[in-house]
């Protein structure tokens, strides 16, 4: 492992666009259909939450 290098692997929560499918965007289309996602909305409420 090179000096410095730290792997980082996606997780189920919102922190960035490297996800296949962006969490965020697909909230908003989830609400076309009516369907609700609360996950992800607990997800990024959390993280807006986190400076506090």
């Amino acid at each position: 492992m090179p000096f410095g290098f730290t792997p980082s692997y996606p997780g189920p929560g919102l922190g960035g666009r490297c996800n296949p499918i962006d969490p965020v965007s697909l909230t908003w289309k989830a609400r076309e259909y009516s369907i609700h996602t609360r996950f992800i909305e607990l997800v990024g409420e959390i993280n807006a939450a986190m400076p506090q």
